[in-house]
């Protein structure tokens, strides 16, 4: 047998027995119409028929038994060239990037698995992998995986909980890479790239942000007499302007009120800064909250409070509920503080809703202030392949999926340049929303923070019972 006819002769046979047997392969990359064209011209071209004249005419004579003839070869390379990855276009496997979503539903749900897909249509080196957990199992299911040693590779994370985790190790720090990728604070809105740090290390980089702002709705403005176009902008003006447009039933339960401090997304975090206070000690190892500034606005809060009647405002609070009985759409509540994700909820429930937006009301001694929160990307102490998670961090902190992300969401961008977008600069509330990010605190960054603001919670409610 000449050299080399044992290779061939095994390669021709594997490759028949794909063909013949449907393998991978050949079901992966079919014959294009050009090599399918030839091997059929093979087939019936009249100068191969057994018996034919022409065929007499060009027959030689016959190969040593064993041989392998060109008639033998073309097939067979034919076919190893179709089952070739190489030649088929196929390249070496992406990694794979193992990515923990905390979104599982609805606009940011969409955006996220969108995001991944452009991620993995762009990227000739990673694949990511999207796991779908939910808000309140995936921040629990973190340290097991970091101390049993299968963390993700990468995962959203709320902002606020980062430092608490960090402080355990569980996070790896993204010095070097942020700086090697020349990203900076400047390129951010502070409050969301501050909040990413703990104890001087940068442990997670920004995904989004959000801002409290005051809704009110401008119909019930108008019937009380107030100007529709001027919400309030002090505490003492948003009491005038509540004690106009509360409403009460003949047996003098609350029908219609103007604004709670505990009601929306505020805590006493937003009245203490409004008053110029803090929650923690410069170092970050002592809380702080009997510091005067902050008791004043806790009395404040308890004030505003019991002139409704904490017992009346308990039994309007009955009726409340999510979505279209939310108190705000249905008018119960006629100015409250949320976030500006809240936009959605009046978008797809109160479409017929005449409202508007402002600056948080702020103490009338204080300065103006409200405070953001959000969700970062953190990629695990432990991860098995951090470069392909941060590569997809850093498309993730492209200004294109920044806009992509915020204006399909209801959110702000981390990305400061994100929110030049038409989207928002066009749109009053957008604006509103982008010039109070330059007012916007964070949540003191402690690894007690949780604990911080149950305390707090719990404070504020003896308070305004009257049990402190």
């Amino acid at each position: 047998m000449p050299p080399g006819a044992a290779d061939l002769t095994l390669s021709r046979a594997r490759a028949m027995s794909w063909h013949r047997d449907g393998g991978p392969l050949l079901l992966q990359r079919p014959p294009t119409l050009c090599a399918v064209g030839l091997l059929t011209h093979r087939a019936e071209s009249p100068a191969r028929r057994p018996g034919s004249a022409r065929a007499r005419r060009v027959r030689r004579p016959a190969a040593p038994r064993g041989a392998i003839g060109r008639r033998h070869i073309l097939p067979a390379l034919l076919l190893l060239a179709l089952g070739s990855p190489v030649l088929a276009g196929e390249g070496p496997a992406r990694e794979k990037i193992i990515f923990w979503n905390l979104f599982t539903a609805g606009d940011q749900h969409k955006v996220i698995t969108e995001l991944v897909a452009r991620f993995n249509r762009s990227n000739p080196d990673y694949e990511v992998e999207q796991v779908d957990i939910p808000y309140q199992h995936i921040h629990p299911k973190m340290l097991p995986a970091v101390a049993g040693g299968t963390p993700p590779d990468v995962s959203i994370f709320d902002r606020y909980l980062v430092a608490s985790y960090a402080a355990r190790g569980a996070f790896a720090s993204l010095d070097d890479r942020v700086a090697e990728a020349g990203l900076n604070r400047e390129q951010f809105f502070d409050a969301p790239w501050d909040e990413c740090f703990y104890d001087g290390k940068q442990y997670a980089v920004p995904y989004d942000t959000d801002v409290r702002v005051m809704y009110y709705n401008k119909k019930l403005f108008r019937e009380a007499g107030l100007d529709p176009d001027r919400p309030p902008r002090t505490w003492s003006e948003v009491e005038a302007a509540s004690e106009k447009l509360t409403k009460r039933r003949p047996d003098g339960r609350l029908d219609q009120v103007g604004f709670v401090p505990l009601w929306g997304n505020t805590q006493l975090y937003l009245y203490g800064w409004q008053k110029g206070g803090r929650f923690m000690s410069p170092d970050g190892l002592r809380v702080t909250l009997n510091e005067p500034k902050v008791v004043e606005a806790m009395a404040w809060v308890r004030k505003v409070v019991q002139n409704y009647g904490i017992d009346n405002l308990m039994t309007l609070q009955t009726g409340f509920g999510s979505d279209a009985q939310n108190p705000f759409i249905t008018g119960r509540v006629a100015m409250i503080v949320l976030d500006v994700g809240e936009l959605s909820t009046i978008q797809k429930y109160g479409k017929d809703l005449d409202w508007g937006a402002a600056p948080c009301p702020y103490a009338d001694d204080g300065v103006p202030a409200t405070w953001s929160g959000g969700f970062s990307l953190v990629i695990p102490r432990g991860a098995r392949r951090p470069d392909g998670a941060w590569a997809f961090s850093r498309f993730i902190l492209s200004e294109e999926s920044q806009r992509f992300m915020s204006t399909s969401s209801n959110k702000l961008p981390a990305r400061r340049s994100a929110a030049n977008d038409p989207f928002f600069r066009e749109s009053a509330f957008w604006r509103l929303a982008v010039d109070q990010m330059q007012h916007s605190h964070y949540r003191p960054i402690t690894p007690v923070g949780q604990a911080i603001a149950t305390e707090m919670v719990m404070a504020v409610d003896w308070v305004v019972h009257d049990k402190l």
